[in-house]
């Protein structure tokens, strides 16, 4: 939703729109436990991203999900200095 809102390519109403369409789709919420927080520490420092985005990539990496993102710094840090993470650049 923040990179729908900051890319302004949505007026605020849509945004709301694909939000609701976004919770169709059985988006799950992650508490932030001990573990994922270690990690997602580890990984903000490798990789210079920040926390907020860290946190994103420490869960892919648990989980073994692709790590999904139209950010194409971020994409080269999390490629050249995470292992274990598989990533897709959104064009």
């Amino acid at each position: 939703m923040n990179a729908l809102l900051h890319s302004r390519a949505f007026p605020p109403n849509d945004l709301v729109d694909a939000g609701q369409a976004l919770l169709k789709y059985g988006i799950q919420l992650h508490r932030l436990d001990e573990q994922l927080m270690r990690a997602t520490i580890k990984i903000a420092v490798q990789s210079g991203t920040t926390v907020y985005d860290a946190v994103y990539i420490a869960l892919a990496q648990e989980h073994r999900w692709k790590f999904i993102t139209a950010d194409e710094r971020m994409a080269c840090r999390v490629r050249t200095s995470i292992e274990d993470v598989s990533v897709l650049l959104l064009s």
